[in-house]
């Protein structure tokens, strides 16, 4: 009779463990310790002479295995969690990265790089200069709306367009300018032609990418992926 009574209470709490198991409802340690309280209770109710013995040591089997099972199960459930948690934030990031500047707006040596210069004229240096030639074509390099397009001071005739996330990128001394005030471009989308308008010694593109109006380094941007684009959102 005791043994059925221990077989009774070891389906109960087989079942409520189940139900717990489905609903993801605790972490390992308490798995393994619900199967040992189980099996404890369990082989209480087993007698200790001969024909019990058998039946305790099978038991305290089960119990074994299942809280093995029950360590490396929810582990797996942990790993594939956070596996869907990276996925969700790789794709929010290829999500932004989709309207961050990314890639080269023409290709082409860099005769200067950003930041502070003495030559050809003395101060910092908000961009990078592309070497080109004159006429070649410049593509936005993500889009957006064109927030300038026209004369500005020093960089001659100039488009700057405004994408999300707080992005802006501008380009500087072209010959010809085909867009307009508040079109909408998209990536890769011709936007100008090379000349040498504004303070220029020479045929090039003077590229700039801002945040919140304020220049940063376009030499990060121009390989621009999802791994290296996390740090700018």
């Amino acid at each position: 009779m005791n043994i059925v009574k221990s077989l009774i209470i070891m389906f109960v709490l087989s079942q409520r463990l189940i139900r717990l198991w489905r609903k993801n409802r605790f972490e390992h340690r308490s798995v393994c310790s619900m199967c040992l309280f189980h099996g404890i209770i369990t082989i209480m109710f087993i007698p200790h002479d001969t024909h019990g013995k058998p039946i305790r040591f099978a038991i305290l089997l089960i119990v074994v295995f299942a809280a093995l099972f029950s360590f490396y199960g929810l582990k797996e459930t942990r790993d594939k969690q956070q596996t869907r948690e990276l996925e969700a934030k790789v794709k929010k990031i290829q999500k932004k990265l989709d309207s961050t500047p990314s890639g080269w707006p023409l290709r082409g040596a860099i005769n200067s790089g950003y930041g502070y210069r003495y030559s050809p004229w003395r101060g910092m240096h908000t961009g990078i200069d592309i070497k080109a030639s004159y006429g070649d074509p410049v593509r936005a390099t993500a889009p957006g709306f064109v927030s300038y397009s026209g004369w500005m001071q020093g960089y001659g005739k100039t488009v700057e367009i405004d994408h999300k996330n707080g992005f802006k990128t501008l380009y500087g001394h072209n010959s010809v300018l085909a867009v307009n005030v508040g079109e909408k471009i998209e990536k890769e989308q011709i936007i100008s032609y090379v000349g040498l308008t504004g303070f220029s010694t020479g045929a090039h593109l003077h590229y700039e990418v801002r945040k919140y109006e304020s220049p940063i380094n376009p030499v990060a941007f121009l390989n621009l992926s999802v791994l290296s684009a996390g740090k700018y959102f």
